[in-house]
C-alpha cells in the first residue's frame, strides 16, 4: 500500500500563548508573531465555516482554541493591535499607495488575510458591539486593504449593506471606514465607492416614514458628507444623476403613461433631488477651485428637472409633493446665495379653488406634509387641508423672501407676493388660514418700511452691484431686519414644536397608499385634466356627487362637488422599477 502523508496535528492556543503574543506585539513588534496572530485569527473567524478549504495567504497552520477565554482573547488582541503593529512595520506618511512602500511585499500576505477575516467577521456578525469593534479595525487598516482589488470591492459590498440598516451607531462606523477608503483610494475605486453608496441610499428610499425618518436623514448627510470629500470625483456622478432625473422627467412629459408618471412622482426620485440639491449646496458653500466652479453649474439643470416634476401635474392632491420639491430648492438656494424665482410655484397653492372655496365639513386629521406625497382623496378641500397648505405655503413664502430681506432690492422684489398674498386674505373662507396670511403680509410691510428707510441714505445706484454687497451685508450683520428676525423666530418655535413630537400617527403622517379598487389610470387623467383651459368643458370621466348640509334654519342646501379620485400608491411594484435609477 502507498504510505500515508502524515497530517500536521493543529496547534492549540491557550490564553498564557495570547498574552506572550500580546507583549511581544507592544513591547517589540515581530513579522513572525504578527504571523501566528493573523493566521489564528483567520482560523477562528473561519470556525462557522469549516467545510470551506480555499486558499488563504496565511500561513498553512492550524489552530485550535483550548478554551472560550483564549478564543476571545485572540480575537481581541487581532482586532486591537494587529492594525497598530501594521502601521509600525509599515509605515504610511503620505497619502502614495501602500503597495509602493518597502516591506509591502513582505507583509501583503499577512494583510491579505487579516482583511480576509474581518470580511468573515462583518458577514457573520449580528452584535453591534462586535459589528462596531469590526468596523473600527476595518477602518484603521483601509489605506492597505484598498491596494487589494477582490477584498476591497467584497468588503466594499458588505460594508453598504451595512450602512443601510436602521442602527445610527453602525451607520456611523461605516461612513467612517467609507472616509477612510476614499482617502487613500484611486480615482477609480473613488468613483465606486460613491456610485454603490448612492444606489444602496437610493434603495433604501422607497418611502419615508416617521419610523425610518431619522435614519433616511442619516443616510442622506452621511452621502453628502462622502460626495464633498472629492468634490470633482462627485461632479461627474453628479452629471450622470441629474441627467438621469431629466430623462425620466422627459419621458414622463412625452409618453404620458401611468408608469412614467409613477418614475418621478415617488419618494425615491423625491430622495434623489433632496440628496444633490444638498450636495450642490455643500459643494458651493465649502468649496473651492474647479471643484467648486463645475458643481455650480449643475444649479440650473437640477433647478429645471424641479420645476419640470412640479409642474408634471399641478393638482391640489400633489401639493406636498410640490412643498418638497420646493425646500429641497430654498435650502440649496440659501447656501449657493443663488436667486430662483420659486414664489409662482408656491403662490400657486393658495389660488387653487380647493384652497379659496368654502371649506368641506370633515373630521380628518391633520396630515404631516413631512411624510406625505399626496392627500387622500377625502382629505383636499376640508378645514384641514387648506389649514394645513396655507401654512406650508406661508412658512416657505417666508423663508424665501427672508433670503432677501436685506438686499436694497426688496420693497420691489415682494410686490408681486404682497398682491397675491393679499388677494388670498380677500376670497379665502377660512379664518384660520386668512390669519396667517395676513401674519406674513405684516411683516412684509415692515420690512419693507425698514429697507426704505435704510437706503433712502445711500448716495450709489441700483446697478452698483459692489455697493449693493456691502449694503446687504451691513444690514445682516446688523439683525435688525424685521422679516429676518421674525424668520429666526418661527425657526427655532418650528424645531421646538418638532422635538416635543414623540409619536405619530400613521394614518396621519403619509400613508401614500389609497384602496385597492382605485382607479389605475388616474395619473393619466390628472395631467389630462390638467392640460384643459379653465373655461373648457372637461371630459365627463369623473362622476359628481351631491352633498347635502343643513344650515341653521333647517333648510337642506345641495352643492355640487367633483369627487376626487384616488390613485394607487406611488410606491406599489417600487423595486420592479428600481432600474431606471442605476442605468
Amino acid at each position: 500500500s502507498l504510505p500515508q502523508p502524515k497530517l500536521k496535528m493543529a496547534h492549540v492556543v491557550d490564553v498564557k500563548e495570547v498574552n506572550v503574543w500580546l507583549n511581544t506585539l507592544v513591547k517589540k513588534p515581530s513579522k513572525k508573531t504578527l504571523k501566528n496572530v493573523v493566521a489564528a485569527f483567520l482560523t477562528a473567524c473561519r470556525n462557522e465555516d469549516e467545510d470551506e478549504e480555499e486558499q488563504t495567504h496565511a500561513p498553512q497552520r492550524l489552530f485550535k482554541f483550548s478554551t472560550p477565554s483564549a478564543y476571545n482573547a485572540l480575537m481581541h488582541l487581532a482586532l486591537t493591535k494587529v492594525p497598530s503593529t501594521l502601521n509600525v512595520l509599515l509605515p504610511m506618511k503620505t497619502k502614495k499607495s501602500a503597495s509602493s512602500l518597502p516591506g509591502w511585499k513582505q507583509h501583503s500576505a499577512v494583510i491579505k488575510s487579516f482583511a480576509e477575516g474581518l470580511y468573515y467577521l462583518l458577514q457573520q456578525t449580528s452584535d453591534v458591539d462586535m459589528l462596531l469593534f469590526v468596523l473600527k479595525s476595518l477602518a484603521s487598516v483601509s489605506q492597505y486593504v484598498v491596494v487589494l482589488p477582490k477584498l476591497r470591492r467584497t468588503c466594499l459590498k458588505r460594508v453598504l449593506a451595512l450602512w443601510d440598516q436602521c442602527i445610527p451607531e453602525v451607520t456611523i462606523a461605516v461612513v467612517l471606514v467609507l472616509r477612510r477608503l476614499l482617502h487613500y483610494s484611486n480615482q477609480a475605486f473613488i468613483q465606486e465607492i460613491l456610485k454603490g453608496a448612492y444606489i444602496q441610499y437610493v434603495r433604501g428610499c422607497k418611502a419615508l416614514t416617521p419610523t425610518n425618518y431619522d435614519h433616511t436623514l442619516l443616510l442622506r448627510t452621511s452621502l453628502v458628507e462622502l460626495f464633498l470629500h472629492d468634490v470633482e470625483s462627485s461632479y461627474q456622478l453628479a452629471f450622470v444623476y441629474i441627467r438621469q432625473l431629466a430623462v425620466h422627467l422627459r419621458d414622463a412629459l412625452s409618453l404620458k403613461k401611468k408608469d412614467a408618471f409613477k418614475n418621478v412622482y415617488c419618494w425615491q426620485y423625491i430622495a434623489s433631488t433632496a440628496l444633490w440639491a444638498s450636495v450642490l449646496g455643500g459643494a458651493v458653500e465649502k468649496g473651492e477651485g474647479k471643484g467648486k466652479d463645475s458643481m455650480q453649474g449643475l444649479i440650473y439643470p437640477l433647478v429645471q428637472v424641479c420645476m419640470g416634476a412640479i409642474n408634471l401635474i399641478p393638482s391640489p392632491k400633489y401639493f406636498p409633493l410640490r412643498f418638497h420639491l420646493i425646500q429641497y430648492l430654498l435650502d440649496m438656494c440659501a447656501k449657493t446665495k443663488t436667486y430662483v424665482p420659486i414664489a409662482p410655484f408656491i403662490l400657486h397653492t393658495l389660488t387653487a379653488k380647493e384652497v379659496t372655496r368654502k371649506p368641506i365639513r370633515s373630521t380628518s386629521k391633520p396630515v404631516d406634509l413631512k411624510f406625505t406625497l399626496k392627500f387622500p382623496k377625502q382629505y383636499v378641500g376640508t378645514a384641514q387641508f387648506q389649514t394645513t397648505v396655507v401654512a406650508k405655503a406661508m412658512e416657505q413664502l417666508l423663508q424665501f423672501t427672508a433670503q432677501s430681506a436685506c438686499t436694497v432690492t426688496f420693497p420691489e422684489l415682494v410686490i408681486p407676493i404682497h398682491l397675491t398674498v393679499k388677494k388670498y386674505t380677500k376670497v379665502c373662507k377660512n379664518g384660520e388660514a386668512r390669519k396667517l396670511a395676513r401674519t406674513l403680509l405684516e411683516q412684509m410691510d415692515a420690512n419693507a418700511k425698514y429697507i426704505s428707510a435704510k437706503r433712502s441714505n445711500v448716495e450709489h445706484g441700483p446697478k452698483d452691484s459692489t455697493e449693493n454687497d456691502a449694503f446687504e451685508m451691513a444690514l445682516k450683520s446688523e439683525g435688525k431686519a424685521p422679516l429676518l428676525v421674525y424668520f429666526k423666530m418661527m425657526q427655532a418655535q418650528k424645531l421646538k414644536v418638532e422635538q416635543s413630537v414623540v409619536t405619530h400617527n400613521p394614518h396621519t403622517t403619509g400613508d401614500d397608499s389609497d384602496d385597492d379598487d382605485e382607479d389605475e389610470d388616474e395619473l393619466v387623467d390628472d395631467a389630462d385634466e390638467e392640460e384643459n383651459d379653465e373655461g373648457e368643458e372637461l371630459p365627463k370621466k369623473k362622476a359628481k356627487k351631491k352633498q347635502t348640509m343643513v344650515t341653521k334654519k333647517g333648510k337642506v342646501d345641495e352643492e355640487d362637488d367633483e369627487e376626487v379620485v384616488a390613485e394607487d400608491d406611488d410606491n406599489d411594484d417600487v423595486d420592479n422599477k428600481l432600474g431606471w435609477m442605476f442605468e
